[in-house]
């Protein structure tokens, strides 16, 4: 190829267009992945996080309740109506168009901002757990005082030596 002809490329203007070469930020159309992936985990993460998140509390405390002894290996079924709420409430959002819309929207204008000034977005829900447990928590302060106190207490013996 000589440096008189142009440069072949693969993929639609769509793709690598705009004012950094990254898309154009006026394009609406989705692609295959980020229809079914990326818009799909956003529902599902939206879901999560902000309209069922109470019921998923209640699941999460009950199952957390239930936890210790013989109540243990049953707590599924003492669990159940809390699983059945809270199924019922995300299913009721996995399955509405009106939702999916509104998450494709989100999912578009982020995806055009990017394509305006190259800045990735931090993902709100990125390694969001969707129950945080009070029990867990505390144990983990305990476990972090620990560390610090052992750390702190082998210091001051190198320090005598």
């Amino acid at each position: 190829m000589s440096d008189n002809q142009d440069h072949v490329n693969v993929f639609s203007k769509k793709f690598t267009g705009g004012p950094l070469g990254l898309g154009d930020p006026d394009d609406r159309s989705l692609r295959h992945v980020e229809e079914h992936v990326f818009i799909t985990q956003l529902v599902k993460d939206r879901a999560h996080h902000e309209k069922c998140h109470d019921l998923i509390k209640k699941f999460g405390e009950c199952m957390e309740s239930n936890s210790r002894g013989l109540k243990g290996l049953i707590s599924f079924i003492t669990c159940k109506p809390q699983v059945d709420e809270m199924n019922a409430c995300l299913g009721k959002y996995y399955k509405d168009k009106d939702f999916r819309t509104e998450c494709e929207q989100m999912y578009l204008d982020k995806r055009s901002r990017y394509r305006r000034t190259g800045i990735i977005e931090k993902d709100p829900y990125e390694k969001k757990p969707y129950y945080d447990s009070e029990r867990k928590r505390k144990f983990m302060e305990k476990l972090r005082d620990y560390k610090k106190n052992d750390q702190q207490h082998q210091t001051q013996n190198q320090d005598t030596k």
